[in-house]
């Protein structure tokens, strides 16, 4: 559904059910060409190892639920 940043400038990616943390190597800053971004929402990424989807930004609030190792995201 997008990227989203903590106040520590943390990437997460806003998905189904609330947020995974990003890798911080795959989210591109600004740069001046639009060829190092996706123009449109992918629907779904997949994930690259297991991880969990939180109900808040900071991953505070405790685990939603765990998505395992190559399951598709919305």
């Amino acid at each position: 559904k997008g990227i989203e940043y903590t106040t520590g400038g943390t990437p997460r990616l806003v998905v189904d059910g609330g947020y995974i943390t990003a890798n911080k190597a795959n989210v591109v800053k600004p740069v001046s060409t639009i060829s190092n971004y996706y123009t449109t929402n992918p629907g779904q990424v997949a994930t690259l190892k297991a991880t969990h989807i939180y109900s808040n930004i900071n991953l505070s609030d405790g685990m939603v639920k765990a998505v395992a190792k190559g399951t598709l995201v919305t």
